[in-house]
């Protein structure tokens, strides 16, 4: 009799019926692959587990693992004497698909450089697919035409703030209809869409589903399990794929939500799926090691060397009374922007001179004073609360009220995204997969620490079809250590990535 049995996958494999003694090996093996930090609690710090790299329903009777931890596993098994007869090994097939014709709009193109790309993802192996190319290079449209190319009705999984882009790029590169995009946001869409599959009356060519409703989907079946059927759901989260007939899942900008991602990826079995993402590259090493794992770096995609084409800037700055501001979360006595924000609005003194800084920077990068301003060319300004987002939005709308201005946080529209000559936002709303059409500025007030975060920064601004270098400016507080350390790591990262790289003092203090 075996002890367990091990479903496998395309893109992961299922353990089900285990014994106690199967249960074991399970749970030692699933314990590598749990992330450990440290978190304090009441002024004491102590190791606690911040995720796991795998999955498991609540009463432990299914564990869901990544393809490839598949081998380890097996080594595990050996260890624990689970070979042979004891160990029932299942192959599920690679699941048919819906062929579908979408056509692109004639005046879209690939060119010679999107071509070997577009080569990588139409090939049979690897199957699970990770295009990392830089910002501007055209991930979507290179992962467009090879959808077009392949035939194959096609579910692409982004955060629910990269909707309304999705569509819009959609809309733009394909000959579709608003009936041919199947957009599906919440659990009463999804119930929806699985009926509409169950009862073969999903005749959509592409379907855009928000990672966040997956998401949720996933920790209920894991909570309850098969009672989610009793709810509505007219398949389990393993059978999605099959369920739609999808045969490419795309997930777009795959670092944000690396885990969440990685987990999706156990649960799934479709025929191929492509991973987008300009920056693969993590602080933890732990979840570079799992990123590792999951997509090894000799199967990825990624392109020629990175490109230089954007000036940074280094503002530096010092407090007049550096005691008066508070600048660390008082809970976990860590930096964070966020009440460095707050402190600023409460002293208006200060306010109003790191104000007189902020317009310093515009009028001098943005409006003209080092480059010649020229109507229809836009600046982006990052701050990190909503709260500083609007008093921001508020007071460049009275500063320069011949130029449009507005914030782009939460629920705001796309629109104030893509139309107005200022845009306040974060790097939760605006920090990926957001492209502004002639953005010459960037004005990062943001302190952060995120390799990541940085370079996406870095990102939003693309090659200018005026020949004009855009700028990239930060601002660093030289008072406060955390901001020092972050500004230093910016540096680095700005090394590779940046034309040129200057840093200078504001006069004056705040």
């Amino acid at each position: 009799m075996a002890e367990l049995t091990i479903v496998v996958r395309t893109h992961g494999f299922i353990v089900r019926q285990i014994t106690p003694r199967g249960r074991t090996a399970v749970e030692r093996f699933a314990r590598r692959y749990v992330q450990y930090g440290i978190q304090r609690v009441r002024n004491q710090y102590s190791r606690t587990a911040l995720k796991v790299f795998a999955a498991a329903t609540k009463d432990r009777t299914e564990f869901f693992f990544h393809i490839n931890q598949l081998a380890e596993f097996k080594q595990v098994l050996d260890e624990e004497r689970l070979t042979g007869s004891l160990v029932e090994y299942i192959e599920e097939p690679v699941p048919k698909f819906r062929e579908i014709v979408i056509e692109l709009q004639s005046k879209w193109k690939a060119r010679d450089d999107q071509l070997p790309a577009i080569e990588y993802i139409e090939a049979e192996e690897p199957r699970a697919k990770m295009l990392t190319l830089q910002t501007g290079q055209g991930k979507s449209f290179i992962t467009m035409k090879s959808i077009s190319d392949l035939k194959a009705l096609a579910a692409i999984v982004v955060r629910p703030a990269y909707i309304e882009k999705w569509i819009e790029d959609l809309q733009r590169t394909y000959v579709l209809t608003d009936e041919d995009i199947m957009v599906v946001r919440g659990a009463n869409q999804l119930m929806a869409l699985l009926m509409l599959a169950q009862d073969n009356a999903l005749d959509c060519k592409i379907i855009l589903i928000s990672n966040k409703t997956l998401q949720n989907w996933l920790l209920l079946y894991e909570k309850i399990k098969h009672e989610t059927a009793d709810m509505g759901y007219a398949c389990m989260p393993h059978q999605l794929y099959e369920m739609l007939q999808v045969g490419i899942r795309v997930n777009d900008e795959f670092h944000q939500d690396f885990h969440l991602n990685f987990k999706l990826d156990t649960y799934s079995n479709v025929w191929r799926s492509v991973g987008l993402s300009a920056t693969m590259l993590f602080d933890d090493p732990f979840v570079n090691r799992m990123a590792e794992l999951a997509y090894p770096t000799h199967k990825r995609f990624q392109g020629a060397a990175y490109k230089k084409y954007v000036d940074a800037f280094a503002a530096t700055f010092l407090f007049e009374q550096p005691g008066k501001f508070r600048y660390k979360d008082p809970r976990t006595g860590y930096y964070s922007h966020f009440v460095f924000e707050q402190s600023l609005m409460r002293n208006e003194k200060a306010l109003n001179n790191y104000l007189r800084m902020v317009k310093r920077l515009i009028d001098s990068f943005y409006l003209g004073d080092r480059y010649t301003y020229e109507k229809g060319e836009k600046c982006l300004i990052y701050a990190t609360s909503i709260d500083f987002c609007t008093f921001l939005t508020d007071w460049l709308e009275k500063t320069y009220p011949e130029h449009t201005s507005a914030r782009f946080v939460e629920d705001d529209p796309y629109e104030n995204l893509k139309l107005p000559d200022f845009r306040v936002s974060n790097f939760m709303k605006a920090g990926a997969a957001q492209d502004i059409d002639n953005l010459t500025t960037v004005i990062m007030l943001s302190a952060l620490n995120s390799s990541q975060s940085n370079v996406q920064g870095l990102g939003r601004l693309r090659e200018l079809k005026s020949g004009k270098t855009p700028r990239f400016v930060f601002l660093t507080c030289l008072d406060i250590p955390k901001q020092v350390e972050y500004h230093e790591r910016k540096l680095q990262l700005l090394k590779d990535r940046a034309l040129t790289t200057k840093v200078f003092q504001v006069p004056g203090f705040i």
